[in-house]
């Protein structure tokens, strides 16, 4: 056996290392994106369900209900209620909006759900009212009050996105 025999011989050993260190790494990859996946999954999850916490309770729900028909015809105290309820449930939102920035994984599913449960909560009579009065003093961030400017207005007098709907 030659020098250059041994030589060929360590250098198919090094080269079947690298393919097997590529493997490994393509491997590594894929189970990194998995568990990235679940990992946002599991954040969109536990932000729906504590905005749902929140706007499922019957006092709430009743609140909400009231409050979406009319702003105006609300107690304060229930005014107040109304507003915090909204700036409650506004975060939960959109960090389901901004986890839908992070990546393309099902972006365009999550950035849907955001305008939807923003829609449900402002685009309405009561919501518009609502944030036509309290714009400039509520406490929502500025993604937030991006998205709700976006819907209905700065002003709420944007054309209603949803036609013919019950508030």
């Amino acid at each position: 056996m030659t020098l250059e025999d041994i030589g060929n011989i360590a250098l198919i050993c090094s080269a079947s290392g690298i393919l097997i260190s590529a493997i490994m790494v393509a491997v590594q990859f894929r189970t990194a994106n998995s568990l990235f996946r679940i990992q946002q999954r599991d954040a969109r999850m536990r932000a729906l369900n504590d905005y749902k916490t929140r706007i499922l309770h019957p006092d709430v729900a009743d609140l909400l209900i009231r409050g979406r028909k009319s702003y105006s015809d609300l107690s304060e105290v229930d005014k107040l209620r109304f507003e915090t309820l909204i700036e409650m449930a506004m975060p939960s939102i959109v960090s389901i909006h901004r986890f839908a920035h992070l990546s393309t994984v099902e972006k365009e599913k999550a950035m849907g759900f955001a305008k939807l449960h923003t829609m449900d909560l402002t685009d309405n009579p009561g919501g518009r009212e609502w944030w036509a009065a309290r714009r400039d003093e509520a406490t929502i961030g500025g993604p937030a009050r991006q998205m709700i400017d976006d819907l209905i207005g700065p002003d709420g007098k944007k054309p209603n996105k949803r036609e013919n709907r019950i508030a």
